[in-house]
């Protein structure tokens, strides 16, 4: 893959798309994003701004993942897809409609649109580390007593964990699709829990929403022991793109930092905006995590699995293959609150 190649970003106004969008642009290649409705420039604002600067070398297509076909225009003439476009959800009513059949069939209608389109070689896949493992409490009974590529989730399902469960059948229903064609290589991109600085002005992810909630009082009495896989979210870019343009890279990539707790994330904003941050540096009892971890999403099966529990992940082959020199959870959270003060999405006491 060279600069000058064309390359097709699925879910082109997302969180970690953006970036990826960002970034190619700014190595010379052409990108076709796609995005689910031009007309919501609030949404897509950011990509409007880069087409401004960068011009024909970004057009935006619309595209959904339920419709078939819908990536057809988009993907003509590209060399390579970088497919991000993913449904999120934490509480659902009905997972099948809402996670299950959006992830795995928009999956296959973006794989299948790349086949049709002759000039695809490459596709770059976002999965997850959720197609990995489910609950931390997981890597004690392996044989090296940490996580990695050769894992795959087995304990999400329907009922338990249904977003894990939807990461993890599109990527398997993906690496099936790749087995029975020849003109593409695939290869899976499986972040941990993505955070740092975004490229829109929104509050509609996991990420904004978790660094929120510690100026916004959520952790006023007390920091849930719940620990993370923590990466950067423009390391999580820049990763896409060396699995595009490094031919050796195969397979599945899991990216890591470091395990960081919420507490110790919670640690390096109190130690940066002191007491006008409304944080109590302590651990949340496991009982009472028990009472309030249902509003948030976390059942008491997750808790039981989860809590106090440090993950033990190997990204080596990230570092080795891709190259990858990882920020560090500290400059990550640290840069992402920046972003969400200076963008007046969250404020500090007093």
């Amino acid at each position: 893959m060279n600069s000058k190649s064309t390359i097709m970003v699925t879910g082109g106004s997302g969180y970690i798309a953006s970036w990826i969008v960002k970034k190619l642009l700014e190595r010379g290649y052409r990108v076709h994003a796609t995005v689910r409705n031009k007309n919501a420039e609030a949404k897509i604002a950011h990509l409007l701004e880069m087409q401004a600067e960068y011009g024909d070398n970004l057009q935006l297509f619309e595209a959904d993942l339920t419709v078939s076909g819908s990536f057809e225009a988009a993907v003509k003439g590209c060399e390579a897809v970088i497919h991000c476009a993913s449904p999120f959800a934490t509480k659902v009513k009905d997972v099948d409609k809402e996670l299950l059949s959006p992830a795995k069939e928009g999956t296959l209608n973006v794989l299948r649109s790349a086949l049709n389109s002759g000039s695809v070689r490459r596709v770059v896949l976002t999965s997850s580390a959720t197609a990995i493992y489910t609950n931390n409490n997981e890597c004690q009974v392996t044989n090296t007593g940490s996580l990695n590529e050769s894992n795959w989730n087995s304990t999400a399902s329907v009922d338990y964990q249904p977003y894990s469960y939807s990461k993890t059948i599109a990527e398997q229903a993906a690496w099936e699709f790749a087995e029975q064609q020849e003109q593409f290589e695939l290869v899976t991109i499986n972040p941990t829990f993505v955070l740092g600085p975004a490229l829109s002005q929104r509050m509609d992810g996991i990420s904004a929403e978790t660094v929120a909630g510690f100026f916004a009082g959520q952790f006023a009495t007390g920091i849930p022991d719940l620990y993370y896989g923590i990466v950067d979210v423009r390391d999580v870019s820049e990763a896409h793109i060396l699995a595009l343009e490094n031919e050796t890279a195969q397979g599945r990539f899991l990216l890591v930092s470091e395990v960081h707790s919420l507490y110790q994330l919670g640690s390096y904003l109190k130690g940066t905006y002191g007491k006008r941050l409304p944080v109590r540096l302590s651990k949340l009892p496991k009982f009472m995590f028990y009472l309030i971890g249902p509003m948030f999403g976390f059942n008491w099966e997750f808790t039981r699995n989860n809590y106090g529990v440090e993950v033990k992940l190997d990204a080596s082959k990230s570092r080795e293959i891709l190259g990858i020199t990882y920020i560090e959870p500290h400059e990550t959270i640290r840069a992402q609150a920046t972003q969400l003060l200076t963008d007046g999405l969250v404020k500090l006491k007093g």
